[in-house]
């Protein structure tokens, strides 16, 4: 009988959130699933790791200091080294509807964050 436990290790999951109660949480929960998981909080130490890091995901929160999510997801969209990086943008309320329209995220999940929904909306990108 093959062993598939662990398989999923090698995919990565960047988390980037200001908030740290967040991000460890996050953390949590994708090491738990045995996803490996970097975290950076705010979108320029974000860019500054993916100088370094090519994870599968990145999950991204929409306001933070610094760099908010919106910004990130154009510099991100316009380096070709990174661009093919999907993103999933977390924001509160009606944050989302202000969408730039050179921005292009796989997805936008509402905060708080629904478990369920964020493991259902990300688990194709981590096949």
């Amino acid at each position: 009988m093959a062993h598939t436990l662990g398989y999923k290790k090698q995919h990565q999951i960047l988390v980037v959130d200001d908030d740290a109660d967040i991000r460890d949480s996050l953390k949590e929960l994708f090491e738990s699933k045995d996803y490996d998981v970097v975290t950076a909080n705010n979108g320029k130490d974000a860019l500054n790791l993916l100088t370094s890091i090519k994870p599968s995901l990145i999950l991204l929160d929409l306001r933070m200091p610094v760099m908010d999510g919106w910004e990130f997801c154009k510099t991100q969209q316009a380096d070709p080294n990174i661009s093919n990086i999907p993103v999933f943008i977390f924001c509160a309320g009606h944050k989302a509807e202000a969408r730039p329209a050179d921005v292009t995220p796989v997805g936008i999940l509402n905060k708080p964050i629904d478990i369920s929904e964020l493991l259902n909306s990300i688990s194709p990108y981590l096949q």
